[in-house]
């Protein structure tokens, strides 16, 4: 699909809107529609009031640290702006009702402080970010977040930030500590006067010493259980036994800088498993330090026999009951293959997807109000391990006695009876429709 196409679908969407049948307003009451072809995905938003022409020529075409990348069309004297979606989902999506913990937290407060300081080198406005839920997306790929510049917005950042906040204060994991802490402190610091975002969210990182996102994670143990510093006389020593070993070998003049660089290899390699048993054995340690140790060898000896014997006993005793016949309950039968019921009491319908594929997928039992469909296991409901389905894919959701189906910016898609979805557009199941995620295609009934 070219521009031309995008443009003629845009305009299809614009009559209907005219005549009555279609209508998208965006969190934020703007025009929003979403528009998918063969390689990338947009964000069409139709432009408002007056833009300033330099901000339009420093941002068209052009990937600015932490914002969407935009695109200008006019068509028939009204302008829309084209951000590119790809690969992304609007963080709210990307939650999908889990709550926010300090990861992810982190990420969104560093990156809206990346973005004040990025502002003024492309002479933008803070003014013109939109700070709301359905204009932050998250790249699937590496986790990081970009924002939506309107050039037409007029918004005060720190105010929008407060509000924002506020919205994060809800949606925060109070199970998760760090999070709570983070949330509540960056909070606080909205409400002072004349405070800027920036000096807000450095003070806050500041106070929390944490590293910034992309380091990777270093967990610290005590001194007596590692240490990264090797002793002077411990280094001399090794050296010592290296020589000796490569005496011992009697190895080529010719061979010593390969020896060398084998034994390099080699000591790294058994730092590295010492590093990862003292790791294991962490906390294990703890629990025999106060045991008494035994009084001799003998009587340690005697006690290890001991022990092992009940072991053994127990073990024996067990397995006895376990052979031993025992009365069946009709109770307590277990059904090796349970029917499953399509209908709950009460006639409430539950749907299913019936796996029409090749690839050895299963069969998916559509439950609840709203049942997310993807990879991932902590959030989606409908697992499909196949190649070509994103972490999350589409989602179905049921109301008045009703399916319906709407894509979540997969990567390849999801298509109702071979028409593509487009981003968060709700179509209506009805039975015997043919639905396909990617490649793999089910049977609704």
């Amino acid at each position: 699909m070219t521009k031309e196409s995008l443009e003629g679908s845009m305009r299809a969407d614009r009559n209907e809107i005219r005549e009555g049948k279609k209508q998208k307003m965006g969190e934020a009451g703007l025009d929003v529609t979403y528009r998918r072809n063969l390689h990338r995905s947009h964000m069409c938003i139709r432009a408002q009031g007056t833009a300033g022409t330099c901000e339009l020529k420093m941002m068209e075409g052009k990937q600015i640290p932490c914002l969407l990348k935009l695109e200008i069309t006019v068509m028939e004297g009204e302008t829309y702006y084209l951000y590119d979606i790809s690969g992304k989902q609007q963080i709210d999506d990307y939650l999908s009702g889990k709550k926010m913990g300090y990861e992810i937290l982190w990420r969104l407060l560093f990156s809206i402080k990346e973005l004040c300081r990025v502002l003024p080198d492309y002479l933008l406005r803070e003014a013109g970010v939109c700070l709301k839920g359905e204009y932050i997306y998250v790249n699937l790929e590496d986790g990081s977040l970009y924002f939506t510049y309107l050039p037409f917005w007029q918004e005060s950042l720190p105010e929008a930030f407060e509000r924002y906040m506020e919205g994060i204060l809800r949606k925060t994991d109070h199970q998760d500590q760090a999070a709570t802490e983070l949330v509540y402190q960056v909070y606080q610091n909205c409400l002072a006067e004349n405070a800027s975002v920036h000096k807000i969210l450095e003070t806050a990182m500041a106070e929390q010493k944490k590293q910034e996102p992309g380091e990777e994670k270093k967990e610290k143990f005590p001194e007596e259980y590692f240490s990264a510093e090797i002793p002077e006389e411990t280094a001399a020593e090794k050296k010592k036994l290296w020589e000796k070993a490569a005496d011992r070998i009697k190895i080529r003049s010719g061979n010593y800088t390969w020896f060398c660089q084998f034994s390099e290899q080699l000591e790294k390699l058994l730092e590295k498993e010492m590093f990862s048993l003292k790791k294991k054995n962490f906390g294990q340690e703890k629990k025999t330090e106060n045991k008494k140790p035994f009084r001799n060898k003998s009587s340690g000896r005697k006690l290890f026999q001991k022990a092992e014997f009940r072991k053994k006993k127990e073990e024996k005793a067990d397995l006895f009951l376990s052979k031993a016949p025992a009365e069946a309950k009709p109770e307590e039968c277990v059904q090796l293959h349970p029917t499953e019921i399509l209908a709950v009491r009460g006639q409430d319908p539950m749907g299913k997807l019936i796996y029409q594929g090749i690839h050895g997928c299963g069969d998916i039992l559509i439950t609840g109000d709203e049942f997310l469909i993807g990879k991932n296991r902590q959030q989606a409901q409908g697992i499909i391990e196949a190649e070509g389905i994103s972490r999350l894919h589409a989602r179905i959701s049921r109301q008045e006695m009703e399916y319906y189906l709407e894509d979540l910016n997969s990567t390849n898609g999801t298509y109702l009876n071979e028409i593509p979805l487009e981003y968060h557009q709700k179509k209506a199941m009805c039975r015997n429709d043919r639905v396909r995620f990617g490649v793999e295609e089910y049977l609704f009934v």
